[in-house]
């Protein structure tokens, strides 16, 4: 699959890190989200969810600052403030 740079060392040290690393049991690595993220049953072997979200243009730009900020500002990873911000709702 192609990758961006920082997508591809985020797969590289999750498939390095996966149980199936040792065991290479094709059909594990052609449901995960590495393999296809349209179709994946598992991240990794971790049952859980992921999507990738890119920020393109300038107002994307000033959204990802301030989430950037809001995440410092609180102590927590930027997946967490998103995850917050979506459980508020609209």
């Amino acid at each position: 699959m192609l990758l961006c740079p920082p997508c591809n060392r985020r797969k590289s040290w999750q498939c390095e890190h996966c149980p199936n690393w040792a065991k290479r049991d094709a059909n594990v690595c052609r449901s995960c989200f590495w393999a296809d993220p349209s179709t994946y049953t598992h991240v990794a072997a971790a049952l859980s969810r992921a999507v990738v979200l890119s920020f393109i243009g300038k107002a994307d730009r000033d959204l990802f600052r301030r989430l950037e900020q809001e995440s410092r500002d609180k102590g927590v990873p930027i997946e967490e403030t998103i995850k917050h911000r979506l459980r508020r709702g609209p």
